[in-house]
């Protein structure tokens, strides 16, 4: 396609900036996607491209992320964003997350990119959450002009560390709020052009063929070669073009984060900090930084072949924080290494003790404690993957704590710098076929307060590996071990540290389906905490990372006060947590608007955890000036000891009028969860 057929010379709302909206892309099946070009405003190139390659919708839903491609533009980079096969403006139908049509896709728009006269050759991807995914699995394929990686929250492992499953063990909350947004989102229209008379039966076309992701999903309930499609986990020498791993201790994917920069063999510079699943610069949580200043310097590294001096990884080292659900800053300092894991790291055991203590030796004697599965475990725990309010971090695990089985150190004779993968090494035996343990490590204040350091989970019944599944057996032994989540924290001398276990952590896993959780033994070494404890701390250097720049405004946004709400029904004998939120965006520049309603709904049986249900809407509504688009999806889940039941129904209007209603419903078996 010859540059004068791309208009780039199209007026923009920004400055420095050309937009070149819908660009087609054939694909090798014949395809197209459709893609916006943020380009210089000056001259004809050739330029490095910047690809974002997501399915969120680049013309709406996403405008307040049009921030980095028209920043990118105004400093000579040409930003690209490219709708995903059958979502937003592109044909085709989405039929899963990273499926093989998906990634051929991705390579097929680099390619494409790479010939275009005014593309310099060199192209790099990037992306949040699942642009981050999209990068890192396409980057596997080695497409010859792709030059370099960012990849920000996202995961090597799509089982083990995603919204999916965690330790053997459904996710509650995040699997029923993400595939709901999808089921919505799937089904909205590409944006309205003035000259395409079947836009809205290609509209209705689209809903009739989209399937919710969430049915496949659960026919996948262990590790098997699903998952391992696209997960780095399986050769981390596939990558081999340079790689940003970006990553942060409240995310969901700080684990991913750190076995990359540990185990990629490309050359790869780490970022890790105090934030959310949120961006560096927009994290609710801070200190937040000049995160755009950290694209740029990668980009000019390697699209531009400028100098750059940036330690190859940084991280930030938290300090003791009182415990609260929505802090906006974590206090801590910044550190640079040059390896991951940095010199210095070793690990410490602690032994729990019959009489309920941590200590670093062993101690005589020998018993066996019951955890139960008890529901109300995690009501004072964080969101598996936070963003933005509702979700939140911890609030004090003494409330949690009264449900669980705890084991308290002596206070500290002096100072503890936990950085890295603490574990649990236990020996557990079970009278029901499936149970999980579930893990807490918390910083006790003197005054008695905790705040939740990490935490972890293991489905008793994948003890051998996540791709395997073993019922327990009465009366048989095992030792298992369970990984704790990565995490950074200083505790300071005088105050002590608390190990809690129990069966159940609700609403962020669905319940096992046994009241009765395992016994685990006590005394000698058989349940020992394992923490990889920094003790030479010479071997960081302090460094100081910039606050954030002001970025081009791209979008107008407002929303109604989020709404939480942890429920006990004392007549029904459950506990369960409601959430809602509103948001309203308006793109700078275009004549739409966008609001998304989202409302979910959790609970969990206390005396039969198996009856655990779930229901969720998701409403997507986008006004243009030529009519309005409104989808809504409704996912409810219910399980019985055998079973999980889920039932999604869609509807899309135009105009108030029915377009389409589609409903899908299921049993599947629970396989050992």
């Amino acid at each position: 396609m010859a540059i004068s057929q791309l208009d780039l010379a199209a007026p923009s709302p920004w400055s420095g900036v050309r937009l070149a909206r819908h660009v087609p892309i054939p694909m090798r099946d014949g395809t197209r996607l459709r893609a916006d070009l943020y380009l210089p405003a000056e001259g004809t190139g050739p330029w490095p491209v910047v690809v974002e390659y997501l399915p969120y919708r680049k013309d709406d839903l996403t405008a307040p992320r049009w921030n980095v491609p028209v920043a990118l533009a105004q400093h000579g980079i040409v930003g690209v964003r490219v709708d995903v096969r059958g979502t937003g403006s592109s044909g085709g139908i989405a039929r899963d997350e990273y499926s093989e049509e998906e990634l051929q896709d991705g390579e097929d728009v680099l390619a494409w990119l790479a010939a275009q006269p005014w593309c310099s050759g060199r192209v790099s991807l990037w992306g949040t959450s699942y642009g981050a995914f999209n990068a890192l699995q396409i980057a596997m394929r080695r497409p010859p002009h792709l030059t370099a990686i960012v990849a920000h929250a996202g995961s090597d492992d799509r089982y083990a560390t995603d919204v999916h499953y965690w330790g053997g063990c459904l996710q509650a909350m995040e699997f029923l709020s993400y595939p709901l947004w999808m089921v919505a989102l799937n089904a909205l229209p590409p944006d309205p052009e003035p000259d395409d008379t079947r836009w809205l039966e290609t509209w209705r076309q689209r809903v009739e063929q989209v399937e919710p992701w969430l049915f496949t999903w659960l026919h996948h309930q262990r590790q098997d070669d699903y998952w391992l499609h696209g997960s780095l986990a399986t050769d981390y020498k596939a990558i081999t073009c340079p790689v940003f791993v970006v990553g942060a201790w409240h995310d969901g994917y700080t684990d991913a984060a750190l076995r990359m920069l540990e185990r990629v063999s490309a050359p790869v510079r780490g970022l890790i900090g105090p934030w959310t699943h949120e961006r560096p610069d927009a994290s609710p949580v801070g200190p937040r930084i000049d995160f755009f200043g950290e694209l740029l310097a990668w980009w000019r590294r390697w699209l531009l072949n400028q100098s750059d001096d940036t330690a190859p990884i940084r991280f930030y080292l938290q300090e003791a924080y009182r415990p609260q659900r929505y802090p906006t800053t974590i206090p801590g300092r910044w550190y640079a290494v040059e390896h991951w894991p940095p010199t210095g790291v070793h690990m410490t055991s602690w032994f729990a003790t019959t009489e309920g203590k941590l200590a670093l030796s062993p101690a005589s004697g020998d018993t066996w404690l019951t955890v139960t599965n008890d529901v109300r475990v995690g009501l004072s725990g964080s969101s598996w993957c936070p963003t933005a309010p509702p979700d939140h971090l911890a609030a004090d695990q003494r409330l949690d704590d009264l449900f669980a089985v705890t084991f308290d150190s002596d206070p500290l004779p002096e100072s503890l710098t936990i950085l890295g993968f603490p574990e649990l090494c236990a020996v557990v035996a079970a009278d029901v076929p499936v149970a999980f343990l579930c893990v807490r490590l918390s910083h006790l204040w003197e005054d008695g307060q905790a705040t939740l350091i990490t935490r972890g989970v293991l489905n008793l019944t994948r003890r051998h590996g996540l791709q395997r599944v073993e019922p327990l057996r009465p009366g048989e032994l095992a030792r298992v071990r369970v990984p704790l989540k990565a995490c950074c924290y200083r505790i300071p001398a005088g105050h002590r540290l608390r190990l809690a276990l129990s069966g159940a952590d609700f609403p962020t896993l669905w319940p096992a389906p046994y009241r009765q959780g395992p016994h685990v033994r006590v005394g000698g070494k058989a349940l020992e905490l394992r923490l990889p404890l920094l003790r030479d701390h010479s071997v960081l250097r302090s460094v100081t990372l910039p606050e954030p720049q002001p970025l081009p405004v791209t979008a107008v946004t407002w929303s109604s006060p989020p709404y939480l709400e942890h429920c006990f029904d004392l007549l029904r004998g459950r506990v369960g947590i409601r959430r809602s939120t509103e948001e309203v965006i308006r793109p700078v520049g275009r004549e739409s608007l966008v609001t998304d309603l989202s409302t979910i709904e959790l609970w969990a049986d206390l005396d039969r955890p198996s009856r655990c249900q779930a229901h969720g809407q998701q409403v997507y509504r986008i006004e243009w000036p030529v009519g309005v688009a409104e989808t809504r999806a409704d996912v409810s889940m219910q399980s019985t000891s055998q079973h999980f039941h889920l039932t999604v129904e869609l509807v899309a209007t135009w105009n108030g009028h029915t377009v389409t209603e589609r409903r899908w419903a299921e049993s599947i078996a629970r396989d050992a969860l």
